[in-house]
């Protein structure tokens, strides 16, 4: 497993599409034109070759399946996320350790990986709901320099509507993002007690990398011990 702050940086100057799961979905993309899409969830597999797929959800919040077989049916694209059965570890996200909405994660993940415009399509913030407008707006404002637009109008409240001929400049370096590219976020650990990591039942002498601040819990406690 790798780790997301490996690819921070990698995609600059890039336009870069995070497809949600709206039923409008296929429509809004026809207009949008990008150099990467990212999957939230496997959502718009079937429309675009998604170069990656970002969940931070382990298991689908209705039917209890594992989020990466869901995932596996529709793309092999590599899935970023916070949990170990993910392929690139998400060892550091606004807001954390709390987890959150997939697509406004991803809009952060277009960002660190260096893009220059974000484009979100397939994004109806469930139907403007109050929850998701706020932290939408909180993690827009306050983490997201990068200039982003939607496809969908039920966003236009908190970001601008796309428009195919508009032209943008590549933004500054954000520099909380070299901070971020060059901390340990991560630690590797032994289990020494049977214990759950990241809400995976573990053995004793399994090593496994996760977010410090995930950990300390079972630290204290002497269930693992940090490599």
């Amino acid at each position: 497993m790798s780790l997301f702050r490996d690819l921070i940086f990698s995609e600059r100057g890039k336009i870069i599409c995070i497809m949600g799961g709206s039923a409008t979905l296929e429509q809004e993309l026809a207009n949008v034109k990008a150099d990467i899409y990212i999957s939230t969830n496997g959502h718009g597999c079937e429309h675009k070759q998604a170069k990656y797929v970002i969940a931070m959800d382990d298991r689908h919040t209705k039917t209890g399946e594992w989020m990466r077989e869901i995932i596996r049916r529709k793309t092999s694209a590599p899935i970023i996320g916070p949990f170990d059965s993910c392929d690139i570890f998400l060892d550091h996200w606004p807001l954390m350790p709390r987890r959150y909405y997939s697509g406004i994660v991803a809009m952060w993940v277009a960002h660190a990986m260096g893009a220059k415009l974000i484009i979100l399509a397939g994004m109806d913030g469930y139907k403007s709901d109050g929850g998701y407008m706020a932290k939408l707006t909180k993690v827009k404002t306050e983490s997201v320099p990068t200039q982003v637009r939607s496809t969908n109008k039920t966003l236009e409240s908190v970001i601008p509507a796309y428009q195919p001929k508009e032209k943008v400049n590549q933004p500054p370096v954000d520099a909380r993002l070299k901070t971020i590219k060059a901390e340990e976020g991560s630690i590797e650990i032994e289990v020494i007690k049977p214990c759950y990591v990241l809400n995976i039942e573990r053995v004793i002498g399994e090593r496994v990398k996760a977010n410090r601040c995930d950990l300390l819990i079972l630290l204290k406690h002497q269930m693992v011990r940090e490599l």
